[in-house]
């Protein structure tokens, strides 16, 4: 596999914009894609695993340089898995959408009327360009339609004269087509509005959706919102897996940390397309557990599970036999690798600490943030996994993140966690 490249954030270049260099302060609210459906445990867990498995196949593809050839922007999310949703609006008069984040997706898109292949449930949400004043499809050729969309569109394949058009597939063979344009995007309650944000207006769309209309992307690419807002820092708070709490995205420079905050560097990985950051060791009960570095690892709002390689996660699984003292279950579906029986009635039992060491900065995680009990089955299970056969990449995944406050400063090339943060559903 190749190495994957570190080129440090300090200071943040941006790429080029499309928004002018105004002041961008937006929030929107986020929820899980499994909030409010009533699942047990079990089955939020094969859910979660599932997207999980998804999501890192892709990423090994993706830099192991073996993904498929994408006419024009690229996204990393496939439609059968992501964790959060995101409801805003777009346009004016302004309609609401909903769409799934991730922090390593260059691309924001939405469907757009008419869509005679999108999912049913949709139409009666769908934003319909022909009715909003400040959309502005891109032309072809143009300086935007060549500066955003790879291997010269405007020469060939272009199906409707005049328009800048794009089609996006994913490895599982879903995906979305139409057209690159700009448009105003609104924050929550429409108390504040970018315009000119360019997006794909999807016209053609092709398997699951997971409850969304599209996807906003918040990677570090010049497609990304962080990029073409032209701002310095962004957060967010995400909420419990399958709960109906919420959480929120800040995007601006009023997304700032506490002087309290847990602070390590931040920098942008191989090919530009993920958010990096440098895992020392995991210390478990004290026992200190080290990690291949030579990577870093790649902060993903996209997976569910931590995913450590193979001969860190062995050693995590042995500290927590060695410290829990509990049996640990061979036989049946259990869904995570590591799984213990809990005694009767569950009492008693002392989870040991668990710290995640980044450089500058111990991050205690509570248990909630790296186990899942499941009382009806007396049962508690490690919430991380290995890493994939032949990619051996660290990725910090949003079950470890939840219910904490994480800040992006780019302009500083950091990142802060605060734990156990209160305000999520106030951002």
């Amino acid at each position: 596999m190749k190495h994957l490249t570190l080129l440090v954030l300090i200071p943040y270049i941006f790429q080029a914009a499309l928004v002018s260099a105004t002041t961008v302060e937006f929030n929107a609210t986020l929820r899980h894609v499994d909030s409010g459906k009533n699942h047990n445990k079990t089955e939020l867990l094969r859910l979660a695993l599932h997207r999980s498995t998804k999501r890192n196949e892709w990423l090994r593809a993706a830099l192991n340089g073996s993904s498929p050839e994408i006419e024009g922007p690229t996204s990393i999310i496939g439609r059968d898995w992501g964790e959060y949703l995101v409801t805003m609006s777009i346009g004016t008069p302004p309609v609401r959408f909903t769409a799934l984040i991730d922090t390593g997706d260059g691309f924001t898109w939405t469907h757009c009327a008419p869509c005679k292949t999108c999912p049913k449930q949709t139409h009666t949400r769908m934003f319909d360009p022909t009715k909003s004043s400040s959309y502005t499809a891109l032309r072809c050729p143009s300086e935007m339609c060549e500066l955003y969309y790879f291997s010269n569109p405007c020469r060939s394949k272009q199906p409707f004269g005049g328009k800048c058009t794009y089609n996006l597939t994913y490895t599982d063979g879903t995906g979305s087509w139409g057209d690159l344009a700009t448009e105003t995007l609104w924050s929550k309650d429409n108390t504040a509005s970018v315009p000119g944000v360019m997006f794909g207006c999807a016209h053609y769309v092709h398997g699951d959706q997971l409850g969304s209309t599209g996807t906003l992307g918040l990677g570090p690419g010049r497609y990304g919102l962080v990029s073409q807002f032209n701002v310095s820092a962004f957060s967010y708070c995400l909420p419990e897996p399958g709960s109906n709490r919420t959480g929120g995205l800040y995007v601006g420079c009023g997304a700032r940390a506490p002087p309290d905050a847990l602070t390590t560097p931040l920098s942008i990985s191989w090919r530009g397309q993920y958010y990096v950051i440098q895992l020392q060791e995991i210390v478990v009960g004290g026992a200190r557990v080290p990690i291949d570095q030579t990577k870093g690892a790649i902060i993903d709002s996209g997976a569910t599970f931590t995913r450590l390689d193979k001969t860190a996660f062995e050693a995590v699984g042995w500290e927590l036999d060695r410290q829990l003292g509990l049996p640990r279950i061979t036989d049946g579906d259990y869904v995570l690798d590591i799984c213990y029986k809990l005694p009767r009635g569950g009492g008693g039992i002392g989870f040991p600490k668990l710290v995640l060491r980044f450089e500058g900065a111990d991050l205690e995680l509570p248990s909630e943030n790296y186990l899942v009990i499941d009382e009806d089955k007396g049962i508690v299970c490690l919430a991380m996994l290995p890493c994939l056969e032949n990619f051996q990449v660290t990725t910090l995944g949003n079950y470890q993140q939840k219910n904490m406050l994480v800040v992006y400063d780019l302009a500083n090339g950091k990142l802060s966690f605060v734990p156990n943060y209160t305000q999520c559903d106030e951002m």
